[in-house]
C-alpha cells in the first residue's frame, strides 16, 4: 500500500471515529433536551397553578387555625395555676390531641 492511499485510509477512520463521537454527543444532548423539556412542562404547571391560587386566594388551615385560637379565647377563660394553663369553660376539643 503507498503512502498516499495509507493516508486517505488514516484520514478516513478518523472521520468515522469522529462521526461517531459527535454521533454519541448528539444522543446525549437529545437526552437531555427532553429532560428538560420535561422539567420546563412541570414549571409551566407550577407557575399556572400559582397564578390560579394568587387569583383566588383561599383560606388556608393556619389562616383557619388562627380564626379557631381566636374563637377559643373569646369563648372560654385561660388561667395559670402553678405555671400550668387550665381552661375554663366548654371544650370544644381544639387543643385535644
Amino acid at each position: 500500500m503507498e503512502s498516499r492511499e495509507f493516508f486517505i485510509l488514516n484520514v478516513n477512520i478518523q472521520c468515522i471515529k469522529l462521526f461517531l463521537k459527535m454521533a454519541s454527543e448528539i444522543d446525549l444532548l437529545r437526552q437531555e433536551n427532553a429532560r428538560l423539556m420535561v422539567e420546563n412542562a412541570e414549571l409551566k404547571t407550577r407557575v399556572a397553578k400559582l397564578k390560579e391560587d394568587f387569583k383566588h386566594p383561599r383560606k388556608d388551615s393556619f389562616s383557619e387555625k388562627l380564626a379557631n385560637i381566636s374563637d377559643f379565647v373569646v369563648t372560654n377563660k385561660v388561667v395559670s395555676v402553678n405555671s400550668k394553663l387550665v381552661v375554663e369553660g366548654k371544650d370544644d376539643g381544639l387543643f385535644s390531641g
